[in-house]
């Protein structure tokens, strides 16, 4: 099973794909007295009366389960869209070779409404992801079909409130298709005619029933090539009848909660279509919004690169493989959070109180200059997802990457007012935005001195603070480490010049292993090169200011005061470059955890070495520090791993150079601040929450 689908069934509350737990049909879902090169897949429509979804592929020995339809209904059936492609070629070799689609439905709003979804689904992930699967040139409206079912309604028990919801005439169909087409994006249902004969009279159950469908309907679906699909948005209890009939015993729950927004499109006469009820999350045009943000990014994806290269002196090749591809990531990310993120929720079945995620309204954020982007999408991305507007003040030492992005939004179409851009410093716009009355949060990333004076300014207001500071991260490298961990955590440390909060500053090494690694760490340091940032190739850049580099001189010299040995680097200029704020590689070993060196955040390429013996003492120098935010480990013993990990007081935990996932919480413990950024942690920092009772 594709990656993709894995992450979908795991990640998306209302797309229910078990992986695990295929059914098989006795010789498989055949069609009779047809051609065999028949592609038809049947999709249950997004009802929330039956709730237990079933697709199955002709020809195919597997049924799976398909998007569960509640509340996130409607997105799902987009989802189904998206990730339908590698659906078709994992579960189905033989259609593989599928490069053109055809989409039917009946005529219920239901299957209407799901077939657009999906239509739109196969559209977005087609053009983002250059796949040739597509929809037929003239061919592009979606068609209705005369359908048979089993009106398993009346045993439900609904028929007295609702109405048996299974009976609509041509004419109220008609009137379905008209607004639906209106309100809903994707291709358009064919409002002129529906395929087959008239539906009132085709009430066939069980086995008996499908043949009759497929004597009727069928056979206008047949004249398909072998690279052609057929698409078929059916309900849910026709789809269950036929597997059954082919299997007997197959227990296909069928569940009864109704959703009454749904349900209404059902009901609603056809002298009231102008008040059919918009079933159409918000997120969907969020996420619309932010798809078109992802193509203008692709598309100026150089053009960013380049500016921050020249405005915080990341080498060129650094700026496109790291700074610039972190935001892409973020957004790409962001965009499936939102398709499958619950913005309301019953508390639980038995209780009739109803959770409710808001946006906290206005939000202010102060950004860095040590990864511009990254941390401008980590905040603006998720906020304008949760329905919030905002206030960007980025460093006044980077700010050119922020304009860049401001005519990325403009040129995305993003509604006036939502996203607003001011320069300044901390002290003249910071300051303005963290007290200011009608700002509701202010994130800030940066300086945990800065972040103190943020808290106390914002404090008189009471708004939500959340802050990304600073670190001291250690690495622990046991005598059990993999052969390149002290190698490979001297390029951590030093890459982005060091500029980094959660770069490993402190190298814990076993005493066994110190002398050896001592070597590994000065050979690493003296082979990496410093060099201009417009300069191409595998090398660190200078550091961004004179300010900044005055400081990490000092500190070095500190470290040289203070009885540690300096075993690489130190504070001259590196060979072949005789101005500019460059700065050696550094690496310091002898260090003790309270010299200057190991206590403060150097924000350079400064690495200080430090001996232990023990897993405790390991783990209780790696915590004596004010900061918490990365911590490090290299060992082959994963249960020691696992042990250390959980003992170290920090908000994210490497082991052996594993990176976090796209999507996963980051954000540190004590003075490396509070809050998370990123997937889901990052959504809801930006959502207030309700309690409504007596919602039932």
């Amino acid at each position: 099973m594709s990656s993709l689908l894995e992450m979908l069934s795991e990640q998306t509350g209302g797309y229910n794909l078990d992986l695990n737990n295929k059914q098989t049909i006795v010789d498989g879902f055949k069609i009779h007295d047809i051609s065999p090169n028949i592609r038809i897949l049947f999709v249950s429509a997004c009802e929330t009366c039956f709730q237990n979804k079933t697709i199955g592929l002709t020809g195919e020995s597997e049924i799976l389960r398909a998007p569960i339809c509640k509340d996130s209904g409607i997105i799902n059936s987009y989802l189904f869209g998206h990730s339908l492609r590698e659906l078709i070629r994992d579960n189905n070799p033989l259609l593989d070779q599928v490069e053109y689609i055809k989409i039917f439905c009946s005529p219920m709003p239901s299957t209407m409404i799901t077939a657009k979804m999906i239509s739109k689904g196969i559209d977005d992930f087609s053009a983002t992801n250059a796949l040739k699967i597509k929809f037929k040139k003239n061919e592009e409206d979606i068609n209705r079909i005369y359908y048979v079912i089993k009106p398993l309604i009346k045993k439900l028990d609904i028929s007295k409130k609702f109405g048996n919801i299974y009976n609509i005439s041509e004419e109220v169909s008609n009137c379905y298709s008209q607004k639906i087409n209106e309100l809903f994006d994707g291709h358009n249902i064919n409002e002129t005619h529906m395929i087959g004969n008239k539906f009132e009279n085709k009430t066939f159950e069980g086995i008996e029933g499908y043949k009759k469908f497929n004597k009727e309907i069928t056979r206008e679906l047949l004249l398909i090539n072998a690279n052609e699909l057929n698409i078929v948005v059916v309900d849910n209890t026709f789809i269950q009848q036929v597997y059954k009939d082919y299997k007997p015993g197959t227990n296909l729950e069928r569940f009864s909660n109704l959703d009454s927004l749904l349900i209404s499109y059902y009901t609603s006469p056809p002298n009231n279509c102008n008040k059919i009820p918009r079933k159409l999350n918000t997120s969907l045009k969020t996420m619309g919004l932010l798809e078109k943000l992802l193509k203008v990014y692709k598309k100026r994806f150089d053009e960013l690169a380049e500016a921050q290269s020249m405005e915080m002196g990341a080498p060129i090749d650094y700026a496109i493989s790291a700074q610039t591809a972190s935001g892409q990531s973020h957004l790409e990310d962001f965009i499936i959070r939102l398709k499958s993120f619950k913005f309301e929720e019953h508390f639980d079945s038995k209780s009739n109180n109803h959770i409710s995620y808001e946006p906290i309204g206005v939000c202010g954020f102060i950004t860095p200059w040590n990864w511009p982007i990254n941390q401008i999408a980590l905040k603006v991305i998720p906020a304008f997802a949760t329905g919030c507007t905002m206030i960007l003040k980025p460093s006044e030492i980077a700010p050119i990457s922020a304009l860049l992005f401001a005519e990325m939004i403009d040129e995305a179409g993003f509604p006036k007012g939502v996203f607003n851009l001011v320069n300044g410093d901390g002290a003249g716009v910071g300051t303005q935005i963290s007290g200011h009355p009608d700002i509701d949060m202010v994130s800030f990333t940066g300086s945990t001195r800065a972040g103190k004076l943020i808290t106390k300014n914002a404090a008189d207001t009471i708004k939500r603070v959340c802050l990304e500071l600073g670190g001291k991260g250690g690495n622990i490298v046991f005598a059990d480490s993999y052969p390149n961990a002290v190698r490979d955590g001297i390029k951590n440390v030093m890459s982005n010049s060091g500029q980094s909060c959660d770069a490993p500053t402190r190298m814990l090494v076993e005493k066994s292993i110190y002398e050896r690694a001592i070597k590994e760490a000065s050979d690493e340091a003296n082979k990496i090169k410093v060099d201009v940032a417009s300069k191409k190739g595998d090398h660190i850049g200078p550091v961004v200011s004179k300010i900044q580099y005055d400081k990490i001189i000092n500190l070095i010299k500190s470290g040289i005061d203070e009885g540690a040995t300096l075993a690489a680097g130190g504070p001259e200029l590196p060979s072949g470059l005789n101005r500019g704020y460059f700065i050696k590689p550094t690496i310091f070993t002898d260090v003790t955890n309270d010299m200057q060196i190991a206590k403060k955040e150097i924000f350079g390429p400064v690495l200080s070495i430090i001996p232990f013996e023990t897993e405790e003492e390991a783990i209780t120098i790696t915590n004596d520090t004010e900061y918490g935010l990365g911590n490090y480990l290299q060992t082959e013993d994963k249960e020691k791993a696992k042990r250390v990990a959980k003992k170290l007081r920090s908000g994210c935990v490497y082991i052996n150079g594993n990176a976090a996932d796209s999507g996963t919480p980051f954000g540190g413990y004590r003075q490396s601040g509070n809050g998370r950024e990123g997937g889901t942690w990052g959504l809801e920092e930006f959502l207030e929450i309700k309690t409504i009772t007596g919602w039932k």
